[in-house]
């Protein structure tokens, strides 16, 4: 995961955390809703691995403690 955070590999925030909740959702059988706002697009790339981060630790803490079956992720500014 962690070159997925460095600025070569962290192409866009959109699409790095699409591939992100896709896996985290494969993984964990998990039925994961991704919304995310058109204010998401142009972040700086210290900006996009922040959210990167907050959303992976977030799925990572519904996977491992909430029981969930469905999630829904929104991102805006």
């Amino acid at each position: 995961m962690s070159e997925r955070l460095n600025g070569t590999t962290l192409n866009t925030s959109d699409a790095a955390i699409r591939e992100l909740v896709e896996s985290v959702a494969a993984r964990h059988s998990l039925d994961v809703t991704l919304d995310l706002d058109d204010s998401m697009r142009g972040l700086s790339p210290l900006t996009e691995q922040v959210v990167y981060r907050i959303v992976s630790e977030a799925l990572a803490n519904v996977a491992a403690h909430a029981r969930a079956r469905r999630v829904h992720v929104r991102l805006a500014l």
